[in-house]
């Protein structure tokens, strides 16, 4: 399996992927070249930015657009945008 396999894998196994994570789970020293790897291949990948509670230190976790976990990063409940996706249209 290659680094990209195993990232993606991650990510859809657990909703996202900091460089530490991959970095200790998988090697992988550049965790931004395989996100621009994915990205190229299709995958829209987001970038968020979080800040570590205890160190403060600011870092990057990255998330596929559209799942529940990225949903919940941003602040939005993934049940009602669900529930919008699927609701009939308004008309006038």
């Amino acid at each position: 399996m290659t680094q990209n396999e195993k990232i993606l894998n991650h990510i859809r196994m657990r909703g996202s992927i900091s460089q530490r994570e991959a970095y200790l789970d998988y090697g992988v020293s550049s965790l931004t070249r395989r996100i621009a790897d994915l990205r190229d291949e299709g995958y829209d990948i987001k970038t968020l930015r979080k800040k570590h509670p205890t160190t403060g230190q600011v870092y990057a976790r990255y998330f596929i657009r559209g799942t529940p976990e990225y949903f919940l990063e941003i602040g939005l409940n993934p049940e009602f945008i669900s529930q919008v996706a699927e609701a009939e249209p308004l008309h006038a």
